[in-house]
């Protein structure tokens, strides 16, 4: 592993054992919020060059990050759809909504993804940090991680006019870094 590449998923990576999400699909939004101390978070974060407000913006608009995501009436108990093809969707409920500054909604698996654009420098850059809240860890989910990582590093590619390449091995360090995170978490 290069140099470059071990300190990027430290940057990126790291686990807190509770965050500010929402609920699973099916739950109120009380019951959920009383049960986050039970999972794990894992955040994901990337900054980016542009204002908080520019970056959702593109989020919102363009769907630089998700090709199938339309959102429908954006405010907490709304829903977002997630189109694969014509004849596979999902829906999901909005758990919080605040425009250019957090996002949450339920997801695969009872996850809860959050997304928080912080500003860096006030309208010069911005932070957006996923918290990917989870009831009880499965390794499935390592690779939807990995995708919600890519989304923000195309989006990222988008707003800096760049082009967007994978790296083969950058999912198998993904991988190893989440599991070894999870495993920390579980001896502490």
């Amino acid at each position: 592993m290069t140099k470059h590449k071990a300190n990027l998923l430290d940057e990126l990576y790291s686990h807190s054992p509770t965050c500010s999400c929402g609920c699973q699909t099916g739950q109120s939004i009380d019951d959920a919020l009383s049960q986050l101390d039970q999972g794990q978070c894992v955040k994901l974060a990337l900054s980016y060059p542009q204002s908080c407000a520019e970056v959702w913006q593109i989020f919102l608009t363009e769907h630089a990050c998700y090709p199938g995501i339309a959102f429908k009436d954006l405010r907490p108990g709304g829903s977002i759809q997630f189109s694969y093809n014509r004849e596979d969707q999902e829906s999901f409920m909005l758990m919080d909504y605040e425009p250019a500054k957090t996002l949450s909604f339920a997801w695969l698996d009872g996850a809860i993804l959050t997304f928080d654009w912080i500003p860096i420098e006030v309208g010069k850059a911005c932070l957006l940090q996923i918290d990917y809240w989870y009831p009880e860890f499965k390794e499935t989910m390592i690779a939807d991680m990995y995708r919600w990582y890519q989304a923000m590093r195309q989006l990222q590619a988008k707003l800096s006019h760049d082009t967007f390449e994978t790296d083969p091995l950058e999912e198998a360090l993904f991988r190893e870094h989440i599991l070894r995170e999870v495993q920390n978490l579980k001896s502490n």
